[in-house]
């Protein structure tokens, strides 16, 4: 009987034993999620992959995968050859003027000049607005010599009859040297237009 009585309370306390163990058990700690749909993780992180940059000191974000206005540029890249157009006309002017000079008479090639260097200035001024500096400062040049010219001729009428086959002539081809140079400084600004 004793025996029984000590049976029954080691069946009692095995049981309670692996009754105990099975709870503390890590699979019984597991805590069961929904299963994951992984497109919408993957739709996140390209969204958070995406071209953004603040707002600077207005706070928020901005999508900034067109930063270059190409409207502008274009527009650009538009006054830029007109103003090439000018400036070869202006350099044709020039060298006809030069190569007629025997045509006029003094008031008449001082006149011719003051309009030049009126042009060579207007032409100036707009490459100024397209921030193309070194067309500005050719385009300056010519006029200059323009200008030189017409008030040594209109200061002196004999210079213009005495010098007109060497020294006139030199100082107008100097004006076409310059205009060239703005040809070609355009030609850069525009060939750097074309990079954005």
């Amino acid at each position: 009987m004793p025996a029984l009585i000590i049976l029954i309370i080691g069946l009692v306390a095995g049981a309670t034993f692996l009754f105990s163990s099975d709870k503390s058990s890590p699979t019984n700690n597991q805590v069961n999620l929904p299963p994951q749909n992984f497109s919408d993780n993957l739709d996140l992180e390209e969204k958070e992959s995406s071209h953004i940059s603040p707002l600077g000191n207005f706070g928020g974000w901005v999508d900034d995968s067109d930063e270059i206005d190409t409207s502008e540029i274009e527009d650009k890249k538009a006054r830029a050859e007109d103003l090439r157009s000018n400036i070869e006309d202006l350099n044709y002017e020039i060298g006809r003027l030069r190569r007629n000079a025997d045509s006029y008479d003094d008031d008449e090639f001082a006149s011719k000049l003051r309009r030049l260097q009126y042009e060579a200035d207007d032409l100036s001024s707009e490459a100024g607005d397209l921030e193309a500096d070194d067309v500005m400062s050719s385009l300056d040049e010519t006029s200059y010599g323009l200008r030189r010219l017409k008030n040594d001729i209109e200061s002196e009428p004999s210079y213009f009859y005495r010098d007109k086959d060497d020294d006139v002539y030199s100082r107008l081809k100097r004006s076409e040297y310059n205009t060239d140079d703005a040809l070609s400084n355009i030609d850069d600004f525009s060939s750097d237009l074309d990079d954005y």
